[in-house]
């Protein structure tokens, strides 16, 4: 019998939880209670041999249902008739119940540590019966009254605290299990992340590091551990990550820098930092590092075509300005010329030989240029036909006049375009100023008045400003003494150009774009007069009366469109206006007169507006789009914004300046930064949108590349508002495209 009992207990497996191990604890305990009850029935000469015998079988089917209970991990209430019978059997076959009160205790704490607090108390209640009546039958009821007083309590306590222990232990096993399963994730989360997590002493050196190190730089893991991060850094940004990374102590903001890999490459990294200095555990700098690499160059690609013409590559009108600014707020005692040159009869040659020799002589005078100035000149391409250059370290005007007909002559040397000789010649406006004296907008002003004075006396020739030259000046103020009375005669109108969704060729909105036609002059483009608008202030009437009458527009379109998806129209906002406090209110107003889907309009802005007072501008977008309108970020990739800098704001629609459209089916730079502008839209949630799309095969490869909208002349000129109602009111049908 004995090894049958230890082999009841031995084949039981120790659980891993603590309140399993107490509970196999006390069977291993109960084992052992029951073996010393052997021998007292074996030995008891007063009980006949066939009642030893069937005590015996009792007892063992006794810890044979306590061990199956225990495996089964609960006790039903039968078990408690079943520990009442035979303990109350095998205190009368020993004649004295106390005998067995090991077992009881034993059994007691195991089964109470099972279940609920009423199975707990069921079971102190069966226990405390056969012990108390197996008493009672064998001695007396004096007797069983003087003992069961001491030793039911302790039975009743028993059970009671049995049940508590076990509730203790479950919800620290509890604990525990969320404790390891936590750590497990974690543990899982930091070894398969795509970032570097490292710890990093006050001095520089790597404590730890997560395995992703192999990841991001080509080295096994823990192969740095020890190492200073010193060495990684590049020696151009080393004092600079290493003071960042000291004054990180107490959490800081993110850090950029470049590290090497194995291969020798230097990548760019960002990283973020928490100061665990104070943390015993830590006791480090916990820095977690991105591979920003990619976004690095395709930050410095979009900065280049921001401040580079795409054609010439020369400097564009941006990147002038800012060079002229900076060289005007130096300290120098020498002056600074600026040239701005117009090719004489360009148009002649985008007539006669097309726009793609035109193009070629663009790119040839702009070569021309570059190779004749100095290292410190600029040469830039202002747009179209026209240049500029700034000279710097001219003692006078004199200077740029030697310069300027130098210019002339090698500029009417011939070109070779499209198989022919081409003979350009171009006057140029030379503007001279001291440093200090004058800002970048008014040398140009002054050099562009010039420009214009030089092609009145013939071409082919340069000028020096004189404030007699301002005819052209006057011309632009004319424009806005006239802006006003058309605004108030309404020559300004609007027209529509289609947004269609590439998938199915369904024209979902227009863009809105403001005209003026002058009863004299004709219909005057917007750039000629907006600049007047803004700066005389009427860019605010004008905007809402333009927010007043899109928004009209698109509840009629709406109403006439047979589908549930709402037409939407897009309304641009100049810088002065998404400053002005009124823009809200006019937002407002004209939401609430058309009663449209407030999603249902789009305020674009360019990249440009963003660097005006990027904290006003913030809450403005902010309170725009708390009105619920969609906010556009148009001509994207023609100004200066980052791509970080960009997801400060709360952008809805990315429009793909037309400049990379233009290339993107034979140029392999301009289709590669579509597609990774694209890749970014749809990384951020945003739908993108491609302006400029002239034909049947650029729409084809912008589909193809997740491009969802598009806008260009493939899919409609800018027209009356009553065309786009015509369109909108029919069921879309899909274009070729594909």
């Amino acid at each position: 019998m004995r090894p049958f009992l230890t082999a009841m207990v031995t084949h039981v497996t120790p659980p891993k939880d603590l309140l399993g191990r107490v509970r196999w604890l006390f069977l291993a305990q109960l084992a052992l209670a029951c073996l010393t009850v052997v021998p007292q029935l074996v030995f008891d000469p007063g009980v006949p041999v066939p009642i030893k015998l069937f005590a015996l079988i009792v007892l063992v089917g006794l810890y044979g249902h306590w061990v199956l209970g225990y495996r089964l991990r609960g006790y039903p209430l039968i078990s408690d008739a079943i520990d009442f019978a035979g303990l109350f059997f095998l205190g009368i076959v020993l004649q004295d119940p106390t005998r067995l009160l090991g077992v009881v205790f034993q059994a007691l704490w195991l089964k109470a540590t099972f279940g609920t607090a009423r199975h707990a108390i069921s079971t102190t209640a069966a226990f405390v019966a056969a012990f108390g009546a197996a008493m009672f039958v064998t001695m007396g009821p004096a007797t069983a009254m003087q003992i069961g007083l001491g030793t039911i309590p302790n039975l009743m306590s028993v059970g009671l605290m049995g049940y508590l222990l076990a509730r203790a232990l479950s919800r620290q096993t509890v604990l525990e299990h969320e404790l390891r399963a936590s750590e497990t994730r974690f543990r899982s989360l930091v070894q398969n992340s795509s970032d570097v997590i490292m710890v990093v002493g006050p001095q520089g050196q790597i404590r730890f590091h997560t395995p992703s190190v192999e990841r991001l730089l080509g080295v096994g893991a823990d192969s740095l551990v020890g190492g200073s991060l010193s060495d990684l850094i590049h020696p151009d940004d080393r004092s600079a990550a290493l003071a960042w990374i000291g004054s990180s102590a107490q959490d800081g903001p993110s850090g950029e820098w470049r590290i090497l890999h194995r291969d020798g490459m230097w990548l760019h990294v960002e990283a973020l930092s928490n100061g665990l200095l104070t943390d015993p555990s830590i006791s480090g700098v916990v820095l977690t590092m991105r591979n920003i690499t990619e976004r690095k160059a395709l930050e410095r690609r979009l900065t280049h075509q921001a401040l580079h013409d795409s054609l010439s590559d020369l400097p564009n009108r941006a990147l002038l300005h800012e060079r002229v600014t900076g060289a005007l707020a130096t300290t120098a005692s020498d002056g600074i010329a600026l040239l701005f040159i117009d090719l004489d009869d360009f148009k002649v040659v985008n007539d006669t030989l097309g726009h793609a020799a035109g193009d070629q002589l663009i790119v040839a005078v702009g070569r021309r240029l570059h190779a004749a100035l100095r290292e410190d000149d600029v040469a830039a391409r202002i747009g179209g036909d026209e240049f500029a250059v700034m000279l710097e370290h001219i003692a006078s005007v004199e200077g740029a006049e030697a310069v300027a007909e130098r210019l002339i002559d090698d500029l009417q040397r011939p070109y070779d375009v499209a198989g022919r000789q081409v003979i350009t010649p171009a006057s140029i406006g030379i503007a001279f100023a001291k440093r200090g004296e004058i800002s970048a907008d008014e040398l140009l002003r002054k050099a562009d008045v010039a420009m214009y004075a030089a092609k009145g006396h013939g071409k082919a020739r340069f000028e020096v400003y004189d404030p007699a030259q301002n005819a052209t000046a006057e011309r632009r103020a004319s424009i806005k003494t006239d802006l006003g009375r058309a605004f108030e005669a309404g020559e300004l109108f609007l027209e529509y150009q289609p947004l269609v969704r590439l998938a199915d060729g369904a024209t979902l909105g227009a863009e809105a774009l403001l005209r003026w036609r002058h009863p004299e002059r004709g219909v005057i483009p917007p750039l000629d007069f907006i600049p007047s608008a803004e700066e005389s202030g009427l860019i605010i009437p004008i905007g809402r009366w333009v927010l007043l009458e899109a928004c009209r527009q698109a509840r009629i379109w709406q109403d006439a469109a047979p589908r549930d998806e709402p037409v939407s129209v897009s309304v641009n906002v100049s810088a002065k206006q998404l400053l002005h406090r009124s823009l809200i209110d006019h937002v407002t107003e004209a939401l609430s007169t058309s009663g449209i889907d407030p999603r249902s309009l789009n305020i674009e802005v360019t990249e440009t507006v963003l660097q005006h007072d990027a904290v006003t501008v913030g809450h403005r977008l902010d309170d725009l789009k708390a009105l619920g309108v969609r906010i556009a970020l148009d001509d994207f990739g023609s100004g200066y914004t980052s791509l970080g800098y960009l997801q400060r704001f709360p952008v809805d629609v990315l429009k793909i300046d037309r400049t990379f459209i233009k290339g993107v089916l034979d140029n392999d730079q301009d289709r590669a930064l579509a597609r990774a502008m694209l890749g970014f839209g749809k990384s951020l949630g945003l739908s993108t949108v491609a302006e400029g799309i002239e034909d049947e095969a650029q729409a084809s490869l912008l589909l193809a590349m997740g491009c969802d909208l598009a806008q260009g002349y493939y899919f409609g000129r800018p027209g009356s508002s009553e065309a786009i109602t015509a369109t909108v009111s029919k069921r879309p049908v899909a274009l070729a495209i594909g």
